[in-house]
């Protein structure tokens, strides 16, 4: 029993030198590493202290002491915050940078003046559509109708042609009269449906002419313009792969803010 535990005392401590010494040999002496990674990653310029970082998920050899961060990139807010790095431990900066409040502001009136251009050029024109199909659907349907009327009164005044007198003659004398009517009456909105649809035309036409004009007279927000708020004046740090082992790492920013 004692040989067995003994035996098992030494595998573990055996296990956990190897552990040590892999692990140690993961630094440089001295030294400790940091991730510092942002998003948008293609465009996001990096500066720790006075050192422009080149982006990467690879961490970097420092040596122990507090450092300034800082992160920005094209329409986004600068990032500034220290972060401490300790020997032969990982300390992990990862960021997603937020939104510059202008660039809100200018996407909200980007946006107010595309809708206010669509009211003006498109919203009239496709009423307008809409009103015409309907008034040619309108119009397709009464003069089907009308020809069907039509057709009626032309069989009963040729019912009534051949027949002289009599209740039968009667009846198709007051059909033909009744069709007659209906083909009257569909062709009057027929007429009257063409008259409206030259109507709307004309005062489309003039309305968006109207309308095209005014809509030169908005004015929108024009290009987004800001200041480069970090340089690119470059100075390399070393960049090492990053530690294989779990053991000693500082999540110092992993999660948005």
């Amino acid at each position: 029993m004692k040989y067995k535990f003994l035996l098992r005392i030494s595998v573990v401590l055996i296990f956990n030198f190897c552990i040590k010494v892999s692990y140690a040999q993961l630094f440089e002496p001295g030294k400790g590493k940091a991730v510092i990674y942002f998003e948008p990653s293609e465009s996001v310029i990096i500066r720790l202290d006075t050192a422009l970082l080149k982006q990467s998920k690879l961490p970097i050899s420092l040596k122990p002491g507090t450092y300034v961060v800082r992160a920005w990139a094209p329409t986004k807010e600068l990032f500034i915050d220290t972060i401490i790095v300790r020997e032969h431990l990982t300390t992990i900066v990862s960021r997603r940078l937020k939104d510059a409040k202008a660039y809100t502001k200018y996407r909200e009136q980007l946006s107010s003046y595309r809708v206010k251009i669509a009211l003006v050029d498109y919203v009239p024109i496709s009423v307008t559509v809409v009103y015409s199909l309907c008034l040619a659907k309108s119009y397709r349907d009464n003069e089907k109708l009308m020809n069907q009327h039509l057709e009626n009164a032309r069989t009963a005044a040729t019912n009534y042609s051949k027949l002289q007198s009599g209740v039968t003659s009667d009846l198709f004398s007051q059909q033909y009269n009744s069709e007659r009517s209906y083909y009257e009456a569909y062709r009057t909105k027929n007429n009257q449906i063409v008259k409206m649809a030259s109507i709307v035309g004309s005062t489309q036409l003039v309305a968006s002419a109207l309308l095209f004009y005014l809509s030169r007279k908005i004015i929108g927000p024009g290009a987004y313009t800001e200041d480069r708020l970090l340089s690119l004046n470059t100075v390399n740090l070393k960049s090492d792969y990053p530690s294989t082992c779990s053991v000693g790492v500082i999540f110092y920013f992993n999660k948005k803010r």
